[in-house]
């Protein structure tokens, strides 16, 4: 991880705060901590490190704009049902459909990994629903599964699948004459 002061050398000390229920965190190289009086306060672990002087550090970063806090924090409750990001990660539901836009960001992956798509379709006007045998919906995960695998350019995953599905219909087929 990158410096936030200089942005060009490793952080070598991460300082992690929480402020009114905000998380901020300071990733800060040698050189720059020692800049700004950090490194002998920490080097000297017998001298207990002071909490004022870490609060001050971390108002001058934010007021700097070094530290930046992040969007899940920003955006830690629903507006309107008051649902947080910690509720929906541990029940999988989301309270209603402002959840969606509220945490929009946190939920794609989520949403790709189990509908392997982040818009909503819906059925058509008068399309009646028709329920899918395991096996159609076996071939309709691989087919899925085979999209990513192609995207991401794994092609000896994606033959493997091809010919998994391919087996599945031609079963299926037969199973059907």
């Amino acid at each position: 991880m990158l410096c936030q002061v200089c942005k060009k050398r490793e952080a070598v000390i991460h300082i992690t705060e929480y402020i009114g229920g905000v998380k901020k965190e300071l990733h800060i190289c040698e050189e720059c901590a020692r800049e700004l009086g950090v490194v002998g306060m920490l080097r000297e672990m017998d001298i207990p490190v002071d909490e004022n002087m870490v609060k001050k550090l971390f108002e001058v970063m934010v007021q700097g704009g070094v530290v930046k806090t992040s969007s899940v924090e920003k955006k830690e409750r629903c507006p309107v049902c008051g649902l947080t990001l910690e509720e929906f990660k541990e029940s999988g539901l989301l309270g209603c459909s402002e959840c969606y836009t509220t945490f929009k960001e946190e939920i794609k992956p989520y949403l790709l990994n189990i509908h392997g798509s982040i818009k909503h379709v819906g059925k058509k006007k008068g399309e009646k629903y028709v329920a899918l045998s395991p096996v159609e919906k076996e071939i309709k995960r691989l087919k899925r599964e085979l999209e990513v695998a192609v995207e991401e350019e794994r092609y000896e995953d994606a033959a493997r699948i091809r010919d998994k599905i391919k087996e599945l219909m031609d079963n299926a087929k037969k199973s059907n004459r």
